[in-house]
């Protein structure tokens, strides 16, 4: 080949290429990890502290009632931060939580649970308060542990950090880690993404299945290894080797042949034809095959197809909803059909989904001083997470056609 107007065999050129390409991957698959955890990270920590304070406020979660799991448990250690809640947007969560308790008897407990100091709780009387609180919110250790743990076990960013980690070990040690890269086409395409969703989906069940089917097959081996073992003979080009002659060996054995083969562990054993414990070795090998290749292995099989048709439903049944129903009020397209393009100009202009939330961002960020009394309204059901103010099952056009059906309306054509 010829590369820059020198002549170079093919073994001196291509080894070179490869590198800059891998030296090109990998720095991109590095700032693809800067750029994920400096866009992705603030908006996965304000989600958890949104789900936190809404827990918090609502259930009295780690106050009265006590954590049930491991997760629940983990951000237990963020409401006693100083700095909590740092990137969401209501800072007052504490302070109505305060109010909820005001005049209680466990007041005090309730502040120390928050990580309040007794007293004034979110006043600072001097300067020099003032200042302290602000330096415990920068170094506050709790908070950046919580949010490190909350980050660590975040998919997604576990993935991009595999994806960096493989292109850095396939540049300086196998090419071979590159392969795995191609992972990286299954989540570009939404059915192979619920291909994986349906193994993990029932991944409870399926691990206690599996679990019991390691359980049957240490039981078949239990069996084999006293009563069997001289079936388990195999000649080999070294001799003649026992495939049972430990307990290991032959769960091992059991595992890797047993599964594999079709008939069950009888496919790989010595015949028992004519030998005086022919018909116990039929049960074994029946009774082997029936519980463990029909009943087991089915059962595992069954729950990833089912949970690949229960997902796939549940997309369908959503992209259906969406194309047929308005998300807001929740009439179907049918109840607009009477108007040419009725149905889109609905879900387009009189209940646009992004005008609803444009207005909820707007009283986020008003003052609640100015609320007016729809606003006060909205938002105080906003805060019990109540979604009553959205007009379910009404609409302007729904309410002019029912009242020129009864005739208290001037029937005028809709625009």
């Amino acid at each position: 080949g010829e590369v820059c107007g020198l002549e170079l065999q093919d073994s001196e050129w291509m080894p070179l290429l490869l590198w800059a390409f891998s030296l090109l991957h990998f720095f991109l698959s590095s700032l693809l990890v800067f750029s994920y955890c400096y866009i992705k990270v603030p908006l996965i920590i304000f989600k958890k502290e949104k789900w936190i304070a809404r827990q918090l406020e609502a259930k009295q979660l780690w106050l009265i009632q006590a954590p049930t799991t491991l997760a629940e448990k983990w951000d237990g250690i963020v409401v006693p931060s100083q700095s909590f809640p740092r990137n969401y947007w209501d800072k007052q969560v504490k302070r109505r939580v305060c109010k909820q308790w005001e005049g209680s008897c466990c007041n005090e407990t309730v502040w120390g649970k928050l990580g309040i100091a007794t007293g004034s709780p979110f006043s600072h009387s001097t300067k020099w308060d003032h200042i302290r609180h602000t330096l415990l919110s920068i170094v506050d250790v709790r908070y950046y542990v919580w949010a490190c743990g909350v980050v660590l076990t975040n998919m997604p960013i576990l993935y991009h950090i595999f994806y960096c980690f493989s292109s850095f070990v396939g540049l300086h040690w196998n090419s071979f880690f590159f392969s795995l890269h191609l992972l990286d086409l299954v989540l570009s395409f939404k059915l192979l993404k619920t291909v994986i969703s349906s193994v993990l989906h029932n991944g409870k069940q399926l691990a206690m299945t599996v679990l019991m089917t390691c359980v049957v097959i240490y039981i078949y081996t239990v069996i084999a290894f006293n009563f069997f073992r001289s079936f388990y003979r195999q000649a080999t080009p070294e001799g003649e080797v026992n495939n049972c002659n430990s307990m290991a060996r032959c769960f091992i054995y059991h595992i890797d042949q047993g599964l594999r083969s079709g008939g069950g562990i009888a496919d790989v054993l010595q015949p028992a034809v004519g030998k005086p414990d022919e018909f116990l070795r039929l049960c074994f090998d029946i009774t082997f095959f029936f519980f463990v290749i029909v009943i087991l292995l089915a059962i595992i099989q069954g729950l990833i197809i089912d949970a690949f048709g229960e997902l796939r439903d549940k997309d369908e049944s959503v992209a259906m909803e969406m194309q047929t129903k308005c998300f807001v009020c929740g009439l179907p397209r049918t109840d607009f059909d009477h108007i040419p393009h009725g149905f889109d100009t609905h879900i387009s202009q009189e209940h646009n989904m992004a005008n609803y939330l444009f207005f909820l961002m707007y009283l986020i960020k008003k003052r609640e001083s100015e609320f007016s009394g729809q606003e006060s309204y909205v938002w105080d059901l906003y805060l019990k997470q109540k979604w009553s103010f959205f007009p379910t099952g009404v609409c302007f056009q729904s309410k002019e056609r029912k009242a020129i059906q009864a005739g208290t309306a001037n029937p005028m054509p809709l625009p």
